[in-house]
């Protein structure tokens, strides 16, 4: 091969690598976009102050009705559901560019139940040390399979979430472009915007949500279903 066309081929493989969208070089490992860690860390402090004003064993409407009060209510009390619909739509941004198959995502989920187990003993533990009174027989039952009995509701719903995701990334990309959107349209109408109508069926908390978060997410992204460019000339 001559030096001229070795030349022209690395630079065609480099073009090529270039190329790709962003979020497939980050998720096959070759960098990190800051800007997308700073999203996540950002979520998490949501997520963090959703739960140090909603379960902090302290009634804010308690509060006089001051602009703290309001702060507390609006901003950090709403921003966790917030929080979790970015720190998961982060996660299922990068499973698009990657094969699920079922013995990796089960992989995934055996991986987290071990690593749950870990931290909830951890947590028996300091309540038996420091604080008995608040360790009852459902927590200690939970403990010992935290991810089975729901002790961390988002880690049990993302497990379902991973353990369905082959069959439900299967189904997506065999409606094709034009179904999936009209399916991500009428899940919007059915989940989304009628959720803000009081009394109209809407999703809690649950691998559910999750499984709606990502047909929308990968009807916007359409990665699926993006017809191969046309080489026949």
């Amino acid at each position: 091969m001559s030096e001229k066309n070795q030349t022209t081929e690395n630079n065609g493989g480099m073009s090529a690598k270039h190329s790709a969208p962003a979020h497939s070089r980050i998720a096959n490992g070759e960098g990190r976009n800051s800007s997308i860690e700073l999203l996540r860390i950002i979520a998490m402090f949501m997520i963090l102050a959703h739960h140090f004003i909603v379960h902090n064993g302290y009634d804010v409407l308690k509060l006089p009705l001051r602009p703290e009060r309001i702060f507390f209510q609006l901003a950090m009390a709403g921003c966790g559901k917030v929080g979790v619909v970015i720190f998961f739509s982060i996660s299922a941004w990068f499973f698009l560019d990657k094969e699920q198959t079922i013995k990796s995502n089960l992989k995934r989920v055996w991986i987290m139940e071990r690593e749950l187990l870990f931290w909830s003993l951890i947590l028996v533990t300091f309540y038996l040390v420091f604080d008995r009174a608040d360790l009852g027989p459902k927590l200690m039952v939970k403990s010992i399979a935290p991810l089975s009995m729901g002790l961390w509701w988002y880690a049990t719903a993302y497990a379902i979430f991973l353990a369905l995701l082959p069959f439900l990334a299967k189904g997506l990309k065999a409606l094709g472009r034009e179904y999936h959107l009209k399916l991500a349209a009428t899940v919007l109408v059915i989940w989304g915007l009628t959720s803000f109508i009081p009394g109209m069926i809407g999703i809690k908390d649950g691998f559910l949500g999750l499984i709606y978060l990502f047909i929308l997410i990968a009807a916007y992204s359409g990665t699926w279903n993006r017809s191969p460019p046309d080489r026949s000339g």
